[in-house]
């Protein structure tokens, strides 16, 4: 493995990081905006780090202009909701 391949793997292991770091500070907050205060991002792009999960299929948070929660924890198997 040369060390682009190292880089391209260790940058995609801190993408996901990041992503779990943004997901759990939702899920803390129940609220985008301070959510992405608390994480240190502008709040579309804490908004594109959830969407991102989505498209895994992984049912992570639902969210109304009026209310952000979380789904029932067995509505996603193998996600557990801290």
């Amino acid at each position: 493995m040369d060390q682009m391949e190292i880089d391209r793997h260790w940058n995609s292991f801190g993408d996901g990081i990041r992503q779990l770091d943004h997901f759990l500070a939702v899920v803390t907050e129940m609220n985008f905006s301070r959510a992405a205060q608390q994480v240190h991002v502008i709040q579309s792009a804490l908004s594109a780090s959830v969407a991102n999960w989505k498209e895994l299929g992984v049912r992570t948070i639902d969210r109304s202009r009026e209310d952000t929660h979380h789904p029932p924890a067995n509505s996603s198997p193998g996600m557990p909701v801290r």
